[in-house]
Formats: structure tokens, sequence, C-alpha cells
């Protein structure tokens, strides 16, 4: 019962101090109004907030207009510059997991697929991707990515997306 109740606490303060009404989506801190990516933490695996509030959907809607590239991969943030602002695998994966939350199978695939398809000749990620080559470049084999890579292919096959 008193982690229902702080749960309740934490979704308002995330709600009042967190959604900038005039962007109509979630910001990345108290200081920092860009749009980030991790922000889809709060709705899986933190079930903050269900994939389907509205709050939500505008803030997905403004990181794929502002986080996706050109190649489909995503950014970690609003003018991320880190290493020529390449998306990160993470960032990718952070997406597959929202669109298993809606079911959008399709789209959950396009997302982790990108993934697969830019690790490196031995399956390592990278922190990036280079944009332009489309391979892994920078720290590679990161543990975190791998991490995600491994929760996000059993829900995966969960939802019998092989």
């Amino acid at each position: 019962e008193e982690l229902r109740e702080l749960n309740v606490k934490i979704r308002e303060f995330v709600l009042t101090k967190f959604y900038d009404e005039s962007k109509k989506s979630f910001v990345r801190n108290l200081e920092d109004k860009r749009t980030d990516i991790s922000i889809i933490g709060a709705v899986t695996p933190f079930e903050l907030f269900t994939a389907t509030e509205k709050k939500i959907q505008n803030t997905v809607e403004r990181i794929n207009m502002s986080l996706r590239t050109y190649t489909g991969g995503y950014q970690r943030f609003e003018q991320d510059n880190y290493m020529n602002g390449n998306p990160w695998p993470i960032a990718n994966l952070w997406m597959t997991l929202y669109y298993l939350e809606t079911g959008e199978k399709k789209k959950a695939k396009e997302t982790f697929d990108f993934v697969v398809k830019t690790a490196g000749k031995h399956y390592l990620l990278g922190e990036q991707v280079d944009n332009a080559t489309l391979k892994p470049n920078w720290v590679i084999g990161l543990g975190w990515s791998h991490a995600m890579f491994i929760i996000v292919l059993e829900k995966l096959y969960k939802n019998n997306l092989k």
C-alpha cells in the first residue's frame, strides 16, 4: 500500500514538473527542456504511465519528429552532438519496448532490426551507429546495450516476433 501511494505521488510530480504544455511532451529534466528518449522508461519498465496515455503518445510523436535520424536510428536527446550526434542502439531498443507495449509489432520489429543490422561483424553493439556507414562506432561491446538487447529479445519472443 505504501509503495502504491508513493507511485501516485511520483506520477503526479512527473506530470506537474516534467510535462511541458507548450511542447505537449515530457522533457529531459527541470532545467533542460529538450526531448529525451529515456522518458520511455516511465512506461517500461517503471510503469509510471501507460503507453496509450495521450501525454506519452504526444512525447513519442515528438521523439519521432526530433530524434529519429534519416537512417532509422534514434538519438538520445534533442541536439545530441556527442560524437557527431549519431543514433544509439540503446535508443532504438527503448522505442522497441514502447512499440511492444502499444502492440505495434511492425514498428517494434523495425526499430529492433535497425539494431541487428548495425551490429558489428562479431555481433557486438556499439555505443553509437555511424549514420554514413551504418557500422558501430565509439565504444564497441557496450554492456548496457547488450543487456537491453536481451531484455527486448525476450519480449519479442513473447510477442511472437522472431
